[in-house]
């Protein structure tokens, strides 16, 4: 036994020399809250568009941050920066392997700036900053920092080797940060946050497509401001990859779209479908725009009904016969699934040619007649672009034996398909105008 103790000292000093011993403490300005599980903001729920941020959140503060599709979204704004001076002690401490232990500080100031994303735009919230301190100090050859670093701590750890001992001082980071988002939305307007949920809430809806029940969403497509390290990724990327409208905060949203999902979604659910119903205008107000769902067995239209100018609610509805000049356009052509959806809109044009386009040669006003072959004549100029750009791609991936070019050949094809529907309909308008000049 007696030998034992004795080896006890040099199997910790050797232990210590292999991975060296620490300890750490951690205290910050802001301190995390208590009770946070059942602290709430009367009823008001909120989801952080950062799903990082969003999950770390939801555990700390269940009854606030909610994936529920009526959850209010919010940017969450946080930056941080930290400093590390150093010590000079710590150059001479070196010499002796650090016997005495060596003595390390880091800083971190973080700023948190939500705001609220409404179709308005990015509504900011006032800011919240807060400093943690980080202190630690480190041996290698005795257990001398095993010892609780001196000062003030709002989390500690001790213990050898650096694998595990941050955990706590990052979960303290985690904390205060979130802390200070629900400081932020506590000291908001809460009549505006109210007023938020009631938007949200009216805009999820029940209804019934080809018989069955399904839940739509009228949701607004708004810019988000992007975050530091969104402009370190886009920098890092070619300018063809880069956006030619960096979004930037006080953006409106420009289209309302129609989400269609075949349960009560949460914000984590994928849509079966999703169509634009409304479109801002140059004037800033809504023009609403008629869609139609490419899920449903039979042809269904949705509008957008305005409520103080305001897309509020849409009704979906059964079509026997399709207006041409609702497929005239040619669909965004950009992104996955663009010859699925051509191919699709080409059928629907054709449809429409053969049903409607009787009436509307009868019962539409010369200016109206003219507006169409305007649209007509536009939309085959750029289907014409489209077409020759598709067989360009396509002729340079084989002339470079890169990539599939199929699906380019298969873009140009439709996009020739396409042109051949509108020249009978450009005709046709175009001999009815005469005859009533």
């Amino acid at each position: 036994m007696r030998l034992l103790h004795h080896r006890i000292p040099a199997l910790l000093a050797t232990v210590c020399l292999v991975s060296g011993c620490m300890s750490v403490r951690t205290v910050t300005s802001l301190k995390p809250g208590e009770n946070t599980t059942s602290a709430s903001l009367d009823g008001v729920k909120i989801h952080l568009v950062d799903a990082t941020w969003q999950a770390q959140a939801q555990k700390i503060y269940p009854l606030i941050f909610s994936d529920d599709m009526t959850a209010i979204p919010v940017q969450p704004g946080i930056s941080s920066k930290s400093h590390s001076p150093d010590n000079p002690l710590n150059y001479l401490l070196a010499f002796t392997l650090f016997a005495v232990p060596g003595y390390f500080t880091t800083t971190t100031d973080t700023d948190v700036s939500p705001s609220l994303v409404t179709k308005e735009g990015e509504q900011p919230l006032d800011p919240v900053t807060f400093r943690t301190k980080k202190a630690e100090w480190a041996t290698l050859i005795t257990p001398i920092a095993l010892l609780p670093v001196p000062g003030p701590a709002d989390v500690r750890s001790t213990g050898i080797g650096a694998a595990t001992l941050y955990e706590s001082s990052s979960e303290l980071q985690q904390k205060a940060t979130v802390e200070a988002i629900v400081q932020t939305l506590r000291q908001a307007d809460q009549t505006q946050l109210q007023q938020a949920v009631r938007d949200r809430a009216a805009r999820l809806q029940q209804n019934t497509l080809d018989g069955s029940p399904v839940w739509t969403f009228l949701g607004f497509e708004v810019p988000i401001t992007p975050t530091e390290q969104d402009l370190k990724t886009a920098r890092r990327q070619p300018a063809a990859a880069t956006t030619a409208n960096p979004a930037t905060a006080g953006d409106s949203a420009q289209v309302a779209k129609l989400f269609i999902f075949p349960t009560r979604p949460t914000w984590k659910s994928t849509p079966q479908e999703s169509i634009v119903v409304a479109k801002r205008e140059g004037d800033g107000g809504w023009k609403p725009v008629t869609g139609y769902l490419r899920s449903a067995r039979s042809l269904t239209s949705a509008k957008v009904l305005l409520e103080n100018g305001e897309p509020a609610r849409v009704i979906l509805s059964p079509v026997s016969e399709p207006p041409v000049e609702d497929f005239i356009d040619t669909p965004e052509l950009s992104g996955k699934g663009a010859a699925e959806l051509l191919r699709w809109s080409n059928n629907m044009l054709l449809e429409a040619k053969n049903r409607s386009l009787p009436k509307t040669l009868r019962e539409g006003n010369r200016d109206d007649l003219l507006e169409l072959v305007t649209r007509i004549e536009r939309a085959a100029l750029e289907l014409n672009e489209q077409s020759e750009r598709a067989k360009d791609r396509a002729q340079a991936m084989v002339e470079k034996g890169e990539g599939d070019p199929a699906p380019d050949r298969e873009l140009a094809i439709l996009c020739r398909q396409r042109l051949d529907v509108l020249r009978p309909i450009l005709g046709a308008l175009q001999q009815e105008i005469a005859l009533r000049r």
